[in-house]
C-alpha cells in the first residue's frame, strides 16, 4: 500500500470519527430537550416531540413526555364516576362541637343518631355519627362484640366507698384493686364503679388526666 492510500484512509477514519461525535452530540441534544410548560399547554403541543423531551414545570420538576402520555391515557378513567369517590358518609365534616361519648352506653345510643350529627370522642376527637358506623364492623371484629350492644350497668345502691381530693394515692392504689362492681362516692353524691373508673382512665389522654 502506498503512502497516498494510508494517508487518505487516516482521513476518511478521521473524518468517519468527527461525523460520528456530531452526531452523538447532536442525538444528546435531542435526548435533553427541555420545554416550559405554560398554564395553556396542550398534549397536542407535544405531539411531535420524542419520549424522552422532558417537560419542566415553574417550581422546576421536570417529567418526561412520556410520562405526560401514559397520564393522559389514564385521566380519563380517574375522572369517570364511580372512581375513587369517597363513600357519602366520610364527605360530611363534624361541626365544631358534638354530644360527648364518656361511655358504651352513650357510644350504643349515639349509633342510634342520625349520620351527620356530631359527637366528641372520649380523647377529645370530632366525627360524625356517619363517620363511626364506617368503621363500626371493623371495630367489632377487633372487639369481638357489638358496639350497639348496651351492658347492664350494676346496681349502685348500697355501701359504697367515699372518694375525695384528701384521697390518699396508696388509698387509690387500694381501690383500684377491688371488684369492678365496687362503688365509689365523690363528695357530690356521684356514683361509679371501680370497673367503670378503669374503663374511663383507659380512654381519657394522660392530659385530661391530670387537669
Amino acid at each position: 500500500m502506498n503512502r497516498s492510500a494510508i494517508s487518505k484512509g487516516f482521513f476518511l477514519a478521521g473524518f468517519a470519527a468527527i461525523a460520528i461525535t456530531f452526531l452523538m452530540i447532536d442525538a444528546a441534544f435531542v435526548e435533553s430537550a427541555v420545554v416550559k410548560h405554560t398554564p395553556n399547554m396542550r398534549m397536542t403541543d407535544l405531539a411531535g416531540r420524542p419520549d424522552a423531551d422532558e417537560v419542566e414545570f415553574p417550581g422546576g420538576e421536570r417529567v418526561s413526555v412520556r410520562t405526560m402520555r401514559r397520564l393522559e391515557t389514564v385521566a380519563p378513567k380517574l375522572r369517570a364516576p364511580g372512581v375513587y369517590r369517597m363513600p357519602p358518609t366520610l364527605q360530611t365534616k363534624p361541626a365544631a362541637t358534638g354530644t360527648r361519648i364518656n361511655n358504651a352506653t352513650d357510644l350504643a345510643a349515639a349509633l342510634k343518631r342520625s349520620d351527620n350529627q356530631t359527637v366528641q370522642l372520649p380523647s377529645g376527637r370530632l366525627a360524625t355519627v356517619g363517620q363511626i358506623k364506617f368503621v363500626q364492623p371493623q371495630v367489632e371484629k377487633n372487639l369481638g362484640r357489638s358496639l350497639s350492644a348496651v351492658t347492664q350497668r350494676p346496681s349502685l345502691s348500697g355501701t359504697a366507698i367515699k372518694i375525695s381530693q384528701n384521697t390518699t394515692e396508696e388509698e387509690w392504689k387500694s381501690i383500684l384493686q377491688k371488684p369492678d362492681n365496687t362503688v365509689l362516692e365523690s363528695p357530690n353524691g356521684t356514683r361509679i364503679t371501680v370497673g367503670e373508673l378503669k374503663q374511663a382512665f383507659r380512654t381519657t389522654p394522660p392530659a385530661e388526666r391530670e387537669k
